[in-house]
C-alpha cells in the first residue's frame, strides 16, 4: 500500500520563457489527515481521503476516487493544471479536472479544513489571489474527526462550526475543536423527589459513529419513551423506524443533508437547575405579558385618535355642510329648521315652478328630499335694506304663530347672500 505524503511535494518542475512553473502538492492542515492509496493488503487502486489515526475502514472515509485497478497508482498534476490518475502501465484512468492554460502555476493543497482543492494562479497575474479550480465539493463538515468527542460540526455561512449539544461545555473555550464535556451527570434514574428532571433534546440531520449496545425497532414516540425509562441509556438515534440506544462519549458528529436520522439526548437539570429555568421561564412570560400589554395600549391608543379624527372630520364637514351665520336675535327663541341654498335648489328643481312674487322676493314650489312634504319657498331678492329688515320680521312673527288659516314656517336659509325661507 502505498502513502502520498502531502508534504510540499513536487511532482515536476520545468523552466519556460515566463519564469519557473511549478505544479506541486502542498499540506497546510493537521498532519493527520493523509491520503492514502487503496485499503487491504492487496489494493485496489482507490484513492481515500480519511484521518490517519484511526484504522483504515470504508466508514470513516469522507471522499473516494472510486477507481479500481492495479496497485502502483499515482496521482498526476501536469504543466497545464490536469489533475489525473495513472496506472502501473502509464494509462490514465480518471482525470479529476480538465486541461488549462500553461501560463498558469497550479498548486493543489489539501487545506485547513481536511478539503482537498486544485488552485490556479496567472503568471501575470497581480497579488496573491489563487482561484479554485476543481474540489471534490464535499461538505464542510463532511471529514470524520474534524472536532473532539461530544462536539458536531455544522455548516453556518459556508463555514464550518463546532458546536456542543445542550448539556455540555466546550474542553477549552480557546480551542473548541478539542471537543466538548458534560457539565452534569446524566447517568442513572433522576430523583423521585423531584430535586433532578430529565428533560431531551432532538437534533436533526446529526450523525456520529454508530455504536450502539441496543437496536429497537420502534416509533419515534416509543423510542423517546424507552430512552427516559432506561436510566443507563445517554444518547439515542432514530433512524427508519430503529430505536439505537448509545453512550457517551461519541465522536465524529457531524451535520449532513439529506440525513433523515434524529439524535435524541437526555440532559439533567438539578434543582438549581430547575429554578433557574423555571425562572428563565417566568421572566420569558412576564416579559411577553408586558409586550402584549404594551402591544395592546399602542392599538388602543391608535384607535382612539383615529376615532378622535372621524368625530372632528364629521363636524367639519357639517360645519361646512350648513355655512350660515345668524346671530341669535335673528331668530330669538324659535326652533326652524336651517337648510342650505344647494339643498332648496334640489328641493325646487333650479327655482323653475314658480308661485307668486312679492315685493321682497319671489316664491317656488318645491318638494323635500324624502318627496312627501310639498313647500314653498321664499327667495328674498333685496338682501340688504329693506329686504333683510323683510326676512327678520317674517322669521319673528310667522316662526312663533301657529294658526289653521296660516301657512307655517319651516324653516330658512342664511347662506352667505341668499335669503330664504321655507314655508
Amino acid at each position: 500500500m502505498a502513502d502520498f505524503s502531502l508534504s510540499n511535494r513536487h511532482y515536476f518542475t520545468r523552466s519556460t520563457s515566463a519564469g519557473w512553473k511549478r505544479a506541486y502538492l502542498q499540506h497546510l492542515g493537521d498532519k493527520s489527515f493523509n491520503w492514502k492509496v487503496s485499503t487491504g493488503n492487496a489494493g485496489d487502486g482507490n484513492l481515500v481521503q480519511y484521518p490517519s489515526y484511526i484504522p483504515r475502514k470504508s466508514q470513516y472515509a469522507y471522499w473516494a476516487s472510486n477507481t479500481v485497478g492495479p496497485n502502483n497508482v499515482s496521482l498526476n498534476l501536469d504543466r497545464n493544471g490536469q489533475l489525473f490518475l495513472l496506472n502501473s502501465t502509464g494509462f490514465n484512468i480518471m482525470n479529476f479536472s480538465s486541461q488549462g492554460n500553461s501560463s498558469y502555476n497550479y498548486r493543489l493543497t489539501l487545506d485547513y479544513d481536511r478539503l482537498l482543492r486544485l488552485y490556479s494562479h496567472g503568471l501575470n497575474q497581480d497579488g496573491d489571489d489563487w482561484s479554485i479550480k476543481w474540489s471534490p465539493q464535499p461538505s464542510k463538515c463532511d471529514p470524520s474527526g474534524l472536532y473532539g468527542i461530544n462536539a458536531y460540526c455544522t455548516v453556518q455561512e459556508q463555514k464550518a462550526v463546532c458546536t456542543c449539544p445542550l448539556g455540555f461545555d466546550f474542553l477549552d473555550q480557546g480551542r473548541h475543536n478539542l471537543g466538548c464535556m458534560r457539565n452534569s451527570s446524566a447517568i442513572g434514574c433522576p430523583s423521585k423527589n423531584g430535586e433532578t428532571v430529565d428533560i431531551l433534546q432532538e437534533l436533526e440531520r446529526v450523525e456520529w459513529e454508530d455504536n450502539p449496545y441496543s437496536i429497537l425497532s420502534l416509533t419515534k414516540t416509543e423510542c423517546r419513551e424507552n430512552y427516559l425509562k432506561d436510566c443507563e441509556c445517554e444518547a439515542a438515534l432514530f433512524k427508519e423506524k430503529e430505536c439505537r440506544k448509545q453512550k457517551f462519549p461519541l465522536r465524529f458528529w457531524r451535520e449532513r443533508q439529506g440525513n433523515s436520522g434524529t439524535t435524541i439526548i437526555k440532559v439533567r437539570f438539578g434543582s438549581s437547575n430547575t429554578t433557574q429555568v423555571s425562572k428563565g421561564r417566568k421572566k420569558q412570560q412576564g416579559m411577553g405579558v408586558l409586550f402584549s400589554g404594551f402591544a395592546l395600549l399602542v392599538f388602543a391608543l391608535i384607535v382612539l385618535a383615529f376615532s378622535a379624527f372621524l368625530i372632528l372630520r364629521y363636524r367639519l364637514w357639517s360645519y361646512k355642510k350648513v355655512p350660515y351665520e345668524v346671530n341669535e336675535g335673528l331668530v330669538e327663541d324659535v326652533s326652524l329648521r336651517v337648510f342650505t341654498y344647494s339643498q332648496l335648489e334640489v328641493a325646487t328643481n333650479g327655482f323653475v315652478e314658480l308661485l307668486g312674487r312679492g315685493s321682497f322676493g319671489t316664491v317656488f314650489k318645491g318638494v323635500l328630499s324624502n318627496g312627501q312634504m310639498k313647500i314653498a319657498v321664499k327667495r328674498l331678492e333685496k338682501v340688504v335694506g329693506e329686504g333683510d329688515v323683510e326676512f327678520r320680521n317674517e322669521m319673528s312673527s310667522i316662526g312663533r304663530t301657529h294658526h289653521r288659516n296660516l301657512v307655517r314656517l319651516l324653516g330658512y336659509c342664511h347662506d352667505d347672500s341668499n335669503r330664504l325661507l321655507v314655508y
